[in-house]
């Protein structure tokens, strides 16, 4: 008598087996043999690969991996590598990107057979054209009043220039 072991169940079913053979005469007890399972280690089967992206965007790595039970760990260079903390899944996902974020990244793919690094891959992020997120409005003053005029503004490394229209456009001091 034969116990078959499914291929597609075999790491869940690692331990010890005996078996118990018994009839109307008793039963006998076989010695416990132990099931261990070389688990291989994980391959990648698609690297990530550059990315640029314009700040404020979405962007992301992505590998596909073969493997059973495999870990996942996205990591940054920033003169040595360094763990990104929670990016554990096999996509690195950024969702309003920064100047900042533009560097190199990579993916440790593990599992108990063992250890592979993807390709070092680049995400650059240009800097975004300013987009004004309040027009300034019109104001209405009595002489020898002040007054302000503000804009809002999303973007980085900002410059600003007020003008002011008499038959053209001048800068304003």
């Amino acid at each position: 008598m034969q116990l078959l072991v499914d291929s597609q169940q075999v790491i869940a079913n690692e331990g010890s087996y005996k078996v118990v053979v018994s009839n109307d005469g008793g039963s006998v007890t076989s010695d416990s043999v132990y099931l261990s399972v070389i688990v291989e280690p994980p391959v990648i089967t698609t690297q990530p690969i550059n990315q640029t992206v314009t700040e404020f965007s979405a962007g992301n790595f992505s590998v596909n991996t073969t493997g059973l039970k495999v870990s996942y760990q996205w990591q940054h260079f920033s003169s040595t590598w360094i763990d990104i903390s929670a990016a554990i899944t096999s996509t690195l996902t950024f969702l309003n990107t920064a100047l900042i974020d533009s560097g190199a990244y990579r993916i440790v793919v593990s599992n108990t057979g063992g250890t592979v690094i993807s390709d070092s891959v680049y995400l650059s992020v240009s800097m975004a054209t300013p987009s004004i997120t309040s027009q300034p409005t019109n104001v209405t003053v009595t002489e020898n009043d002040s007054t302000n005029f503000s804009v809002n503004v999303k973007g980085t490394n900002l410059n600003y220039q007020w003008q002011h229209f008499t038959g053209i456009w001048t800068d304003v001091l």
